[in-house]
């Protein structure tokens, strides 16, 4: 069986003892390099009631993926506000896709608003998903979905270190990772 480090590129991650790091207990952000900001942020939604899944991908850009087993339908919506039809061939698929991203707010860079939008998606006449400045009583009745993934893509430098503790007994180690911007995956 490879050890822990030896699954990862040598420049990626560093595993220590405990004795070998420092006294701190808490994640580190190395204060040289500039924090990293995501470029991608993809949410995917379940319906309650369908075999339905949407998917937000957020980057320049918001990119809806509907998926009907076996068919997915993606759309890439450009504009800051409007509304847009996908309908399958076979007709098992009618949505209508209603966004407005013309107040959006978005918090440290990122491509994801935070405030000030609104994404509706009605899927054969139900509405499916609804996200965004919703009102509290809409919010509290609209049960027609729910997030089961979040993934977050980001690029640039960052250096992070903490300590793990791997098992109940076991020693305690400090990891760092080390993300670089070039690519060809080692640090930077």
């Amino acid at each position: 069986m490879r050890g822990l480090a030896a699954c990862y590129s040598e420049h990626a991650i560093k595993v220590s003892d405990a004795y070998c790091s420092g006294p701190s207990n808490h994640s580190y952000l190395s204060p040289t390099l500039p924090p990293s900001i995501p470029d991608t942020v993809t949410t995917t939604y379940k319906s309650t009631d369908k075999a339905v899944s949407i998917s937000l991908t957020w980057s320049d850009n918001l990119t809806v993926v509907i998926s009907t087993p076996p068919k997915s339908y993606s759309v890439s919506l450009r504009k800051p506000k409007g509304s847009r039809k996908l309908t399958s061939s076979s007709g098992s698929l009618n949505a209508d896709i209603l966004w407005d991203l013309s107040e959006a707010e978005y918090e440290s860079g990122g491509p994801e608003p935070t405030r000030g939008f609104s994404v509706t998606v009605v899927v054969n006449s139900e509405i499916t998903l609804r996200i965004g400045d919703v009102d509290h009583e809409s919010r509290r009745r609209d049960t027609s979905s729910w997030r089961v993934s979040r993934t977050e893509r980001f690029s640039g430098t960052c250096s992070l270190s903490t300590k793990a503790q791997f098992s109940d007994g076991g020693t305690k180690h400090e990891i760092q990772i080390q993300c670089g911007g070039g690519g060809g995956g080692g640090g930077g």
